[in-house]
């Protein structure tokens, strides 16, 4: 049970990750090219 609450709270946890990664990397690739 408290392992099942754990995996579902790393995946959310992993794709907001991703997301912020995501942006991140955008703001810095913008800045690199202008």
């Amino acid at each position: 049970m408290r392992n099942a609450a754990m995996i579902v709270f790393f995946r959310n946890f992993a794709r907001d990750f991703k997301n912020v990664r995501l942006k991140i990397g955008i703001r810095l690739w913008q800045r690199k090219h202008y």
